[in-house]
């Protein structure tokens, strides 16, 4: 899709979005450089973004508890979704349906088109920080320190992975096995295809006060690498020479995993 902006045609591909703590989101081209739409309507600060599919819905989070979709074509509203009680701080749009993650302590399931909530995922002890969608479960990071595992149908906790002392930043799931990113400075490995214990622990070097917030998790050729948003810190691991390790036939990951120092 193209966007008609002071007579030129802009390409969607070449428009990057940002939320703003002034309570605004902004379409820039990354080729003039210049705002192509603001999407006013919050009454907070915006704290996560998303876009459907076919890039054509942007999907704002904010401060005011509230989730907004927008027209990136021309910036025009298009719904509100109301049902948070707290900040929204995470949006993950996948197929027609829209997730949220909140300090109300929920997660929730979203219908694109029409905003209805479909779904509430509970039982959180904390502000639910990241959470990702994998074959028909949902995944959360919580506040509390532990990742919980949902029925993403029905809503039912299936399992909780308790064992991080601080707040989970991010999550990922890679050939059947769940990577935790963590406050407390460790990168945690758990056995998913039968949703148990936790295997692995790698430790992500000396804790810092800035921690692992804004993190993510990066997995390529065997190696996982945590890394800060702010690009201070990388850290990169991998698997022994003498463990399975990553084997997807060996549902029993064991502890066997390096710490790569570049």
């Amino acid at each position: 899709p193209k966007i008609s902006n002071d007579d030129k045609e802009i390409n969607n591909n070449d428009l990057i979005i940002t939320g703003s703590l002034d309570s605004t989101a902004k379409s820039w081209s990354l080729e003039s450089e210049k705002c192509v739409h603001t999407f006013r309507g919050h009454s907070s600060a915006i704290t996560c973004l998303a876009k459907d599919f076919f890039g054509r819905i942007l999907f704002t989070g904010s401060g005011d508890h509230t989730i907004k979709s927008w027209d990136i074509m021309n910036g025009q509203l298009l719904k509100v979704f109301n049902g948070h009680q707290a900040t929204v701080l995470t949006l993950i749009a996948k197929n027609k349906l829209l997730y949220s993650t909140s300090s109300d302590h929920t997660a929730r399931c979203w219908v694109m088109d029409f905003g209805d909530c479909t779904r509430v995922f509970k039982d959180h002890g904390h502000s639910v920080s990241c959470l990702i969608e994998n074959n028909g479960l949902i995944l959360t990071g919580c506040g509390d320190g532990i990742s919980r595992c949902f029925d993403a149908k029905s809503g039912t906790l299936k399992r909780s992975f308790k064992g991080h002392s601080g707040a989970i930043n991010c999550l990922r799931v890679v050939s059947n096995r769940l990577f935790t990113g963590s406050f407390d400075g460790t990168l945690k490995i758990w056995d998913a295809t039968e949703l148990s214990a936790e295997r692995s622990n790698l430790e992500g070097g000396n804790r810092s006060k800035s921690s692992f917030k804004g993190s993510k998790i990066t997995i390529e050729n065997e190696r996982a690498t945590s890394s800060r948003s702010n690009n201070q810190s990388r850290n990169t691991f991998e698997k022994s020479d003498a463990d399975s390790g990553f084997d997807d036939r060996d549902s029993r990951l064991t502890v066997p995993i390096r710490r790569i120092d570049k």
